[in-house]
């Protein structure tokens, strides 16, 4: 399982944009667009033994923390 923390900028839903990066290999990129956001997603997937679309055999679970600016509260 690969872990990655996205930081949006802004307002997602009126401009999708920010940064993300890997947690395990420290990558970490610019993104405006989804497009972006899923390509460095599966660049760093193929990293880690997951090329191609592969799913592991065994689904991993997924933990999801929202944070809104302002609040500083999880909202998932």
């Amino acid at each position: 399982m690969s872990t990655f923390i996205v930081h949006f900028a802004g307002d997602p839903v009126k401009r999708f944009q920010g940064r993300v990066s890997h947690v395990s290999s420290g990558q970490a990129r610019r993104f405006a667009s989804a497009a972006e956001l899923l390509s460095f997603f599966e660049g760093a997937g193929a990293a880690v033994g997951l090329a191609g679309g592969e799913l592991p055999d065994e689904p991993a679970s997924a933990d999801v923390h929202c944070a809104t600016a302002g609040d500083g509260k999880d909202a998932g």
